[in-house]
């Protein structure tokens, strides 16, 4: 009975230690003298998501290499 007591009090306080960085904060203000940057911001996104397609490819393949070779066994 006292671990569980432990386990949900550990709980209880990472979650409302969690809750000081979920503060919402609004917008910054607009640059007064940009009218250019695109909306979203000039971030190249591009890349990034290419890495992370590949990775996850090569994570499905190699799980599915694991799993061929379980049946095989």
């Amino acid at each position: 009975m006292k671990m569980i007591f432990l386990k949900i009090a550990m709980l209880m306080l990472c979650l409302f230690m969690a809750l000081g960085t979920l503060v919402a904060q609004p917008p910054p203000p607009p640059d007064p003298g940009g009218g250019d940057i695109p909306i979203g911001g000039s971030l190249p996104i591009g890349s990034g998501a290419i890495i992370l397609i590949t990775l996850g490819i090569g994570y499905a393949a190699r799980k599915a290499y694991q799993a061929r070779e379980k049946i095989i066994e």
